[in-house]
C-alpha cells in the first residue's frame, strides 16, 4: 500500500478517486466519506484492480472528483506511472577479461564496463574483491536501452587496491523502487611490474 496523492479539502466534501488505465479504463475507484474543511486526506492504494489483480506498468491518470453538501463537484486529474516489473540488465560485459595490471595501460586501457538496462534507472556498478566492495559508480540511465559505461583503471581513489579476483556486479533501480541485479564480468587484477 502506497499514498498515491494527499487533498486538503476547503469544504465539507466526499471524495472519488478514480485510477484510469491509458484506454480509458477505470482500473479501481477509491471512495472516501465526507470530510471536514482543512482536513486534509490521504489516499492511498495497494497497486490492485477492482478484481485483485496487480495492475500493469503504464501511464495512468488519477481523475479526483469532489462533492460537497450542496452537490457541487470540483474535479482534476493527476498523471500516475506504475512500474510493477524491474528494469531488465538487456546487455552488459567487460571490454576485456582475463588478466588486467594498471601498469599497462599503455597496451590494455583502462577497464571499460558496459551496461544497458530496459527501462529509466539509477545503476550501481561495483569492484568486489572476496566480500569487500573496493571501487563504485553511480550512472543512470535517462531513456530505455541506454547504454551505461565506466572505466576502471585498476585503483581505488587515490589507493591501490589489492591484487586477484575482481568480481563486477551491477544493481538497477527504477523510479517505482523496484531492483534487478546481475553480474557483468570478472577480471583479475595484477600489480606485478618490472623495474629496471
Amino acid at each position: 500500500v502506497f499514498a498515491l496523492l494527499r487533498v486538503r479539502l476547503t469544504d465539507w466534501s466526499s471524495l472519488i478517486v478514480d485510477v484510469v488505465a491509458p484506454d480509458g479504463r477505470v482500473v479501481r475507484a477509491i471512495h472516501m466519506s465526507m470530510r471536514r474543511p482543512g482536513s486534509v486526506s490521504v489516499i492511498t492504494w495497494d497497486g490492485l484492480d477492482a478484481h485483485g489483480q496487480v495492475a500493469p506498468s503504464g501511464y495512468y491518470r488519477l481523475r479526483i472528483s469532489a462533492t460537497n453538501r450542496a452537490g457541487r463537484t470540483w474535479q482534476t486529474t493527476r498523471p500516475l506511472s506504475i512500474e510493477t516489473s524491474p528494469p531488465a540488465f538487456t546487455a552488459y560485459g567487460l571490454a576485456q577479461t582475463g588478466t588486467y595490471n594498471p601498469y599497462n595501460n599503455g597496451l590494455n586501457g583502462p577497464e571499460v564496463m558496459t551496461a544497458t538496462v530496459s527501462e529509466p534507472a539509477r545503476v550501481r556498478i561495483e569492484a568486489v574483491h572476496g566480500a569487500r566492495v573496493m571501487r563504485t559508480w553511480l550512472v543512470t540511465a535517462h531513456f530505455p536501452n541506454q547504454v551505461l559505461r565506466v572505466t576502471w583503471d585498476g585503483t581505488a581513489g587515490a589507493t591501490l587496491p589489492p591484487g586477484g579476483l575482481y568480481i563486477f556486479r551491477a544493481v538497477a533501480l527504477d523510479a517505482a523502487g523496484n531492483t534487478t541485479r546481475t553480474q557483468v564480468g570478472w577480471i583479475v587484477l595484477d600489480h606485478r611490474r618490472i623495474i629496471v
